[in-house]
């Protein structure tokens, strides 16, 4: 049961990244800097922390 959770959320973290679209203006340094960062509210950051507590 663990697993198909595992396999549904990133299912759809891939989903909702396909939606979103191209990146306008994507800069890869503030995007590292968001992501060591940690902010709790930076849905990009919610989604790495989720797939990291389930390997």
């Amino acid at each position: 049961m663990k697993e198909e959770n595992r396999i549904t959320v990133l299912r759809n973290a891939i989903q909702k990244g396909i939606d979103s679209g191209c990146a306008e203006n994507f800069d890869p340094k503030k995007q590292l800097e968001r992501l060591k960062s940690g902010k709790k509210n930076d849905p990009i950051c919610q989604v790495t922390t989720a797939l990291k507590r389930h390997p």
